[in-house]
């Protein structure tokens, strides 16, 4: 391959660094807008998205050009076709913060809702397996991006206790239905933004070995 493809290359990573730093600052101020009941910062994860979007839209077209004109082989065809993937599940995870900051803005429009601490659990959570999924692919590590997908059981753990500890406010306290509901809505989206993490984690193997982990029934490479 000539020079030219490996600047092209080498701007394909730094544009994807940049999409996860982009979408993890949004994640985190979902999170911190949720708990800390603040409708500014709700307003600046949904004014932020557009960017993010535009954002995967240039991934794609530079990983697309990168296919058609250079037609790569081996590990620079994985991380052309890896950085897509991880774009597209980047674009989902700024939607799910969409998604939180919107639940958020519902909720304001009530009262004071306890405190639900196995909710921002999960959210810890959900950052702690972004952060890991964004230094695999950073240092090209497939042994961090396996320990992303080891804490699958971890999430499910975290998610259902939180959706426990809401039925029973549910159960408790029928005036505080509605507001429990979408904090139901909000603990959805962090499992989802874990989810995707893994998903990344997966394209990281990928680029890394050549192995497709999403199914046992097609794995290659092994």
């Amino acid at each position: 391959m000539t020079h030219e493809f490996d600047q092209e290359l080498d701007r394909l990573r730094i544009d994807s660094l940049r999409m996860f730093y982009m979408v993890r600052e949004a994640v985190d101020k979902a999170v911190r807008a949720t708990r800390l009941r603040d409708s500014a910062l709700s307003q600046e994860v949904m004014d932020g998205d557009e960017a993010v979007d535009a954002m995967e839209c240039l991934t794609e077209h530079l990983g697309l050009r990168l296919l058609a004109l250079k037609q790569p082989v081996a590990r620079d065809l994985r991380t052309i076709m890896g950085s897509m993937r991880i774009a597209s599940n980047l674009e989902r995870i700024g939607d799910e913060a969409v998604n939180i900051v919107g639940r958020n803005l519902l909720m304001l429009e009530s009262g004071e809702f306890q405190d639900v601490p196995s909710v921002w659990s999960l959210g810890e959570l959900c950052l702690e397996l972004f952060d890991k999924s964004a230094r695999a692919f950073a240092d090209n590590s497939f042994d961090q991006a396996q320990a992303v997908l080891n804490a699958h059981e971890q999430t499910a753990i975290k998610h259902m206790k939180a959706f426990r500890d809401l039925t029973e406010i549910m159960i408790r306290e029928a005036r505080t239905v509605d507001r429990a509901v979408q904090l139901s809505f909000v603990a959805y989206s962090l499992k989802r933004i874990c989810e995707r993490s893994f998903n990344i984690a997966e394209s990281v193997i990928f680029i890394v070995k050549g192995l497709d982990v999403k199914h046992r029934s097609c794995r290659t490479g092994e």
